[in-house]
């Protein structure tokens, strides 16, 4: 069951680490690449495992979710290290994928830490 909370408040003490990835245009995936592998050089991992998981549900993300899949396996499937922003990473799209495909919550914030987005598997 997919779960999305929007603006819900997560207090700073509460936030593990604040990491600042390469920023080639995969920073977003590198991020994820620092969360759940430990090492942003696995960037190209989470990708892969994202596609893997996509291809495995993708009724789910077109059909129920809506999801622009073509546009996603694109992105997933982009490995160009200063890739053009229409393979930048997909924020709501990509991070719920993300925390379904590695069974996570993940929360994203606002520079300003004032805004919050919540992503449950």
């Amino acid at each position: 069951m997919l779960k999305i909370l929007l603006n819900f408040q997560i207090s700073v003490n509460a936030i593990d680490q604040v990491y600042n990835s390469k920023n080639d245009k995969n920073c977003e995936f590198r991020a994820l690449a620092i969360a759940i592998r430990g090492n942003e050089e696995n960037w190209s991992l989470i990708k892969l495992a994202m596609n893997g998981h996509l291809n495995k549900h993708m009724e789910v993300y077109k059909k129920w979710l809506g999801y622009n899949t073509n546009l996603l396996k694109q992105i997933l499937e982009s490995w160009v290290l200063l890739c053009s922003s229409s393979f930048w990473f997909l924020l709501s799209d990509c991070i719920q994928l993300a925390a379904n495909t590695f069974s996570v919550s993940i929360a994203i914030f606002d520079k300003n830490n004032e805004k919050c987005a919540m992503f449950f598997y």
